[in-house]
This record gives structure tokens, C-alpha cells and sequence, in this order.
């Protein structure tokens, strides 16, 4: 009992000097950036599954021939939607990352850069995880 005490107090005074090093206004807005995008993937998601259900009445009156070409087409236009979307949604994080920067006065240009740089590797191996996710189910798909 006294041991766990004297850890959460030893811990305590550990970080009481980091949260206070973090002063006012650190993280401001964020919490309602993540939200909004997260709102904006879940309607984005919303309206294509309506779109979808839509597609799949549609496909009801067609022969096999007719129905394979059209799936392609909605398949490619969807992939092509998704493509822009999430365009929007890198380029709205960088924008958001480049005011952050802006607005803090105590990073350096080099560490401003290397920030840079460190957001810029992320969404590269976010890229190279879905393209990697992607290709395994067309495999999985093609067995």
C-alpha cells in the first residue's frame, strides 16, 4: 500500500513540471479539428453505402453483361471519389499542422522542418499500409 503511494506521489511530482511547461492553450482546437474530420469521413462513408444501395436496385434490370460493366464503372468512380477525398482530408491536416507551426514561436525553423518532415513519413507509410491492405484483398479476392 505505502509503495504504490509513493510511486502515484513520485510520478506526480514528475509530471506536475511537464504539464506546466505545456502552459494555456496547448492542443487548442484540436480536439474539434479531429472531430469535425471524423464527421466528415463518417458522412463521406454514409453517402457512398446510400449510393451503393442505390447502385444495387439499379443493377436489378440488367444482364450479366450489362450489370459487370456497370459495377466497374461505379467501382472506379467510388475509388476515384475516395482518391480525392482523403486528398482533401491530407491537405486539410498539413494546412492544420502549417498554422500550428506558425503559431509557435518557441520551435526553430530546423525544428519546424523536422516536424515537417516527420507528418510528411507518416502519411507516406499510411499510403504504403492501405496500398499493401488493398492489394492483399485483391489477392484474397482473385483465390
Amino acid at each position: 500500500m505505502q509503495y504504490s503511494r509513493f510511486v502515484t506521489y513520485t510520478l506526480t511530482l514528475c509530471l506536475l513540471p511537464l504539464s506546466l511547461m505545456a502552459g494555456p492553450g496547448r492542443g487548442e482546437g484540436m480536439k474539434e479539428f479531429r472531430e469535425g474530420q471524423r464527421a466528415k469521413r463518417q458522412a463521406h462513408v454514409e453517402k457512398q453505402q446510400e449510393e451503393n444501395k442505390a447502385f444495387r436496385e439499379s443493377l436489378k434490370d440488367m444482364t450479366p453483361e450489362q450489370r459487370e460493366a456497370a459495377m466497374k464503372a461505379h467501382r472506379d468512380q467510388q475509388m476515384s471519389e475516395n482518391k480525392e477525398f482523403h486528398e482533401m482530408m491530407k491537405a486539410e491536416n498539413r494546412a492544420k499542422l502549417e498554422e500550428r507551426l506558425a503559431a509557435n514561436p518557441n520551435l526553430t525553423e530546423e525544428q519546424k522542418n523536422e516536424i515537417r518532415a516527420k507528418f510528411e513519413a507518416k502519411q507516406k507509410e499510411r499510403e504504403e499500409a492501405f496500398k499493401a491492405r488493398r492489394e492483399q484483398k485483391r489477392s484474397e479476392r482473385k483465390k
